[in-house]
């Protein structure tokens, strides 16, 4: 599939045509099958068929799914999977897009920090963590679904923080909690700021980002989440 480009290349082994058969189009007629023999009778007292009923005027309290179930009937739900299948297709680009925008403006950040020389590699950052003075490895949440930012700090945050915070294998608090938003505000006003911070953002391997994770996940770090934070 080397005359789709780059994006589609990438999307591609994403989903194969039997899972985009199995996982949307199937289930999405088998909603319409069903839908079709239930809303008929409890809406418009209709007798179940697979034939289309006669065209009409969707009801008030139908819904746009149940009228189509209503007037087209199981069989006539099938002029919609090339839609569906149409959208299934339109879906790849539309979810790739947010990504990519994500992707440019980590980017562009990261060279925002390195040009503040506050950047450090993953393999240096664990080199210092198991130093007499450690510091303090920050993981700050962008948004409660993510992604997430890893910074590191010489200072320990857990004895200077004036506000409670959350560590990462604390298994009864999120860092979203409204508890822990005057740490958020705290740490990323003194530590994860491009203007006000101090804080080192450590660069992700390039190699293996799920052995980057894993290691990650062994380390004891703290959670941060600031809703105001800018990141641009």
């Amino acid at each position: 599939m080397s005359s789709g480009g780059p994006l589609l290349n990438t999307l591609a082994p994403m989903f194969s045509t039997l899972e985009l058969i199995l996982y949307l189009l199937l289930p999405a007629y088998v909603a319409m099958f069903v839908m079709a023999y239930v809303v008929r009778r409890r809406n418009r007292e209709v007798v179940p068929s697979l034939l289309p009923a006669k065209p009409s005027a969707p009801a008030a309290h139908e819904n746009f799914g149940e009228w189509v179930a209503i007037n087209f009937g199981p069989l006539g739900c099938l002029v919609f999977l090339p839609l569906l299948l149409v959208l299934a297709v339109l879906s790849y680009p539309c979810a790739a897009i947010p990504f990519l925008v994500h992707k440019k403006r980590v980017a562009r950040f990261l060279d925002r920090m390195k040009q503040a020389g506050r950047t450090i590699d993953w393999e240096e950052a664990r080199h210092r963590l198991h130093e007499p003075r450690p510091g303090t490895l920050l993981c700050e949440m962008l948004s409660m679904k993510g992604p997430a930012q890893i910074w590191w700090t010489p200072d320990a945050v857990a004895e200077i923080s004036p506000f409670r915070f959350v560590f990462s294998d604390d298994n009864e608090h999120l860092c979203f909690e409204k508890e822990f938003a005057a740490f958020g505000e705290w740490s990323y006003s003194r530590y994860t700021s491009a203007e006000t911070g101090n804080a080192f953002l450590v660069e992700h391997p390039k190699s293996d980002r799920k052995v980057f994770w894993q290691q990650l996940k062994d380390v004891r770090h703290i959670t941060t989440y600031w809703r105001y934070a800018r990141r641009s």
